[in-house]
């Protein structure tokens, strides 16, 4: 089915004259348009079939203003949302939006983890990063993991990470409706006093379909060091 998506167009004038000026704008979507113009709008734009129109006041010399523009289109099986805009006889803007529906969901094993036990410092926990092209179309993305809070990267994982500092990411690219996974090592470390060890795997959101599952949280219970209780006993060896 046909996807919708709102686009918000932010169109800046600045009257770069030394006299005011006015006119009218259009913006002329290349998809088809739901609704438009949505709330979160400047109040003067109307829908003038097929584009969306706003006939500005005159504008003072140097002066600048901002016009947002929200509309519900249809995206299909198209890359682009591209729209042309019209400004005071202007034609020659262009405005390019990619599209399109990317996911990812971690899972997190480890041998402790895989006998029903919570893991402890010094242990390893392999994040498995799923993601997903939900679309019939041919994207590249960028997969981002940050290497948890009380843990420490192994050498051991997966080759193509790029790691600066704790954050680790690495580019994918999917082909239609493909799905990848890649597998990050970390090692608790060995002053981990217990508690939650959170991890999170996250994909970019601009221009996505549905960017709610771009994220992915899974939270692993560290158990603590080993308590130890040294007794003394002293024993009497004079008779």
């Amino acid at each position: 089915d046909p996807l919708t998506q709102q686009v918000t167009y932010t169109v800046t004038l600045t009257n770069n004259d030394v006299a005011p000026d006015a006119g009218t704008i259009f913006v002329f979507p290349d998809a088809p348009l739901l609704a438009a113009p949505l709330p979160g709008s400047h109040p003067d734009w109307v829908f003038n079939n097929p584009a969306l129109q706003l006939t500005l006041a005159p504008l003072p010399a140097g002066a600048t203003v901002v016009l947002p523009l929200a509309v519900g289109l249809v995206a299909d099986d198209t890359t682009v949302l591209s729209a042309f805009l019209e400004v005071f006889g202007n034609p020659n803007l262009q405005v390019d939006i990619p599209v399109f529906d990317v996911a990812v969901t971690t899972s997190v094993f480890g041998t402790a983890i895989a006998v029903g036990i919570d893991p402890g410092p010094g242990d390893g926990l392999f994040y498995d990063d799923s993601v997903m092209n939900l679309r019939n179309q041919a994207v590249t993305t960028t997969l981002t993991h940050p290497v948890p809070v009380g843990s420490t990267l192994s050498g051991g994982s997966q080759a193509g990470w790029g790691c600066l500092g704790a954050v680790c990411s690495r580019v994918v690219s999917l082909a239609p409706l493909e799905t990848k996974t890649f597998v990050l090592i970390v090692i608790i470390d060995a002053d981990h006093q217990g508690g939650v060890l959170t991890s999170q795997a996250s994909l970019p959101t601009v221009g996505d379909l549905h960017p709610a599952n771009n994220t992915s949280t899974v939270n692993t219970t560290v158990a603590g060091p080993p308590d130890v209780q040294l007794d003394l006993v002293v024993f009497n060896a004079f008779v």
